[in-house]
């Protein structure tokens, strides 16, 4: 059940759809070093609906709920707002995937697919059109590699689809091109989801993994060749798929499985696995649906693979009756909610959130109060921490730091 040679091939091949039954428990002291803690700032000004997106650098963070954009310092001090919502110049009809880096914040258009360009004392610099497409759907399907070179996914379906993944300039002119094979053409009742990437860093390289293909890329400025096949058996999805009708193609879809990256870090590989038909556990999530009405939800499913032992297992449930988070990694270093990963800001820094409702219910109940984790003085300052909170502040960050 574990990672194998692909035939004629020596790429490794992540076994995922040999374990979908296979959950383990999995504690976050075996992933994380350190966990930080970081409120974000409830002033009029600062209130967010909630986090769609967000990047951190050594000295911000910014985040975003789609309409608009928001500048805190490293410690969750609110600095400004970025950018505004409109459909004038500079400015953004929602926001999606938000960057920082050095002293340059970009802020995708989602309809658009403008970048706008500011600086972190709020002043707009420039605008360019890009190639790619930052949709509602997406994950993180473009990464900043310098102030002015980016690598933007290109969907099959943009005027540019020649190209899979685009190296572009500050100007949107594409400095190469790279091609994997494009599935979907017409296909609409794909649209959302051939949208649906993520790049990632590790080790200062970069990869990229498409939701619906099966392969993790390793990219450069100059070359694209494979790192990892996941193995995802009969129930992967099937490019075949697409001469079928609108609900016959989504029938399919449900019954899929599924897997979009997280992180990657020296021992692991995170995934986000959707099981489709083959979900098989007895809990369930409240979830907002259209019109905000409330339905019955599936909870996410993370799963790991271990490099250095060749294996792939699912994040067992854990505390399901009281824990906000029962699919998220266990959390026994200050026996606060379960961690479920985000974001990945780089190879050793993975970010989750939570509301502070959340934070104080959960602190308040009787199962944190008989938790014995690791460090019990922590313990105590997640207690502080929640005390000092207002039901209605602000979300809370939880900041997981690697281990080497």
């Amino acid at each position: 059940f574990s990672c194998k040679e692909a035939e004629n091939s020596s790429i490794p091949v992540i076994d995922i759809a040999g374990n979908t039954d296979n959950f383990k428990q999995f504690n976050l002291s075996d992933l994380a070093c350190n966990v930080e803690y970081v409120v974000l700032e409830s002033i009029p000004k600062a209130m967010l609906i909630g986090i769609s997106f967000l990047d951190i650098s050594e000295d911000y963070i910014l985040v975003s709920d789609r309409d608009k954009c928001l500048l805190f310092n490293r410690s969750g001090n609110f600095i400004s707002g970025i950018g505004s919502k409109g459909r004038g110049p500079g400015e953004n009809n929602f926001f999606t995937q938000v960057k920082i880096f050095g002293d340059r914040i970009f802020l995708p258009d989602g309809r658009t697919s403008e970048i706008n360009i500011f600086n972190t004392k709020g002043e707009f610099l420039k605008t360019f059109k890009s190639p790619g497409a930052f949709a509602n759907a997406n994950y993180h399907n473009w990464i900043v590699l310098t102030d002015t070179t980016y690598l933007v996914q290109i969907p099959d379906d943009a005027d540019n689809a020649k190209y899979s993944i685009a190296l572009i300039n500050d100007q949107g002119e594409i400095l190469k091109g790279f091609t994997i094979k494009a599935y979907f053409n017409d296909h609409e009742a794909a649209y959302s989801l051939r949208r649906i990437a993520t790049f990632y860093k590790q080790k200062d390289k970069i990869f990229f993994k498409e939701l619906l293909n099966d392969t993790i890329w390793q990219v450069d400025e100059n070359s694209i060749e494979p790192k990892y096949v996941t193995n995802l058996g009969k129930n992967e999805f099937s490019f075949d798929y697409k001469t079928l009708s609108g609900m016959s193609f989504l029938e399919k879809i449900l019954e899929s499985v599924r897997a979009s990256i997280i992180f990657e870090s020296n021992s692991y590989i995170s995934f986000i696995v959707n099981l489709g038909r083959k979900y098989n556990l007895d809990i369930d999530k409240v979830v907002t649906g259209p019109g905000g009405l409330e339905q019955m939800g599936r909870h996410q499913i993370i799963g790991l693979y271990d490099k250095q032992n060749d294996e792939f297992f699912l994040v067992a449930p854990s505390n399901v009756d009281h824990q906000i988070e029962p699919t998220g990694i266990k959390n026994d270093i200050d026996g606060g909610i379960n961690f479920m990963p985000r974001y990945a800001v780089n190879d050793t820094l993975i970010v989750g959130w939570f509301e502070a409702f959340e934070l104080k219910m959960y602190v308040a109940s009787e199962t944190f109060k008989n938790s014995t984790p690791k460090y019990p003085e922590k313990k105590e300052e997640l207690e502080k921490l929640a005390a000092s909170l207002d039901e209605n502040d602000n979300p809370v960050l939880m900041l997981i730091k690697l281990k080497q």
